[in-house]
């Protein structure tokens, strides 16, 4: 059951957050603790792997309800400008040939991050059906999945094609 503390940080409308999630957001908790079945029943927590688990979730999903994941996001949001704009210009005659090693690492490197952030929201997520079918979900894989379809088949020269 909920403790007094917990339920009242409950945000209205929702149910009481389950115990060892009350130190998150309000509704960051609510969703969670109802995504793991456990919102009005008690929390098993193995090691505090599900109190890890909901806060890494916090910070990936939710730029509000922290400092580090206000971070995440902006850190987020500067790769993909780093990336839109590495894929723009390396469409430009000028930066043809010779840099194309360059845009390559940066390539690799944006995917990397990309991946990383992915891979925590997939193992964290309190419902992976939720999660698969959710539309920005599917753009997030899909936007990835070409990198890795292209080093499967042997298509990505990372030394610029030298």
């Amino acid at each position: 059951m909920a403790s007094s503390s917990d339920a009242a940080r409950s945000a209205p409308g929702l149910p009481p957050v389950a115990p060892g999630l009350g130190s998150l957001p309000p509704r960051t908790a609510a969703a969670v603790g109802g995504a793991l079945g456990t919102v009005a029943a008690p929390v098993v927590v193995i090691g505090g792997l599900t109190a890890l688990r909901a806060r890494v979730w916090a910070v990936m999903d939710d730029p509000t309800s922290s400092r580090a994941a206000q971070l995440v996001a902006g850190g987020i949001l500067a790769v993909i400008l780093v990336s839109c704009t590495a894929f723009v210009l390396q469409t430009l005659p000028q930066y043809a040939g010779e840099t194309s090693a360059e845009f390559a690492g940066i390539e690799l490197a944006c995917v990397i991050i990309f991946s990383v952030e992915f891979a925590l929201r997939v193992s964290c997520t309190p419902s992976l059906a939720r999660f698969a079918a959710s539309p920005l979900n599917v753009v997030d894989f899909l936007a990835i999945l070409p990198f890795y379809v292209e080093v499967r088949g042997g298509v990505v020269e990372m030394d610029g094609g030298r």
